[in-house]
């Protein structure tokens, strides 16, 4: 296993109050929480694709694991993989499974 904590700027904080009062009140618990991350810590199968992954808030604490029993995931419902994450413009750092675990089970 291979493990990333990977930095990605949240667009929710520009947008309107419209449509924040918008999606606090239609869209599901999962995507609140989802859309409070900043950053994320991801373990890839040896084949690549994200197994598991961890959102953090703007003070580097867990908000949600994922995937559970009520929320699939963010970053793992895409087709990316370990490589993509290398080479396309994010900001990132190789974390040890440790950090990975201590963080989901803390």
């Amino acid at each position: 296993m291979k493990y990333l904590k990977v930095y990605i700027e949240n667009s929710i904080s520009k947008e309107g109050l419209l449509f924040k009062l918008y999606r606090r009140l239609f869209l599901n618990r999962c995507n609140e929480l989802i859309n409070s991350c900043n950053v994320w810590i991801l373990e890839f199968a040896e084949e690549g694709y994200i197994n598991r992954e961890i959102g953090l808030n703007k003070d580097l604490e867990p908000v949600i694991s994922m995937p559970n029993s009520k929320c699939y995931g963010f970053l793992s419902d895409t087709n990316m993989t370990y490589e993509d994450f290398l080479f396309e413009k994010y900001k990132f750092q190789k974390v040890k499974p440790e950090t990975f675990e201590s963080y989901w089970n803390p």
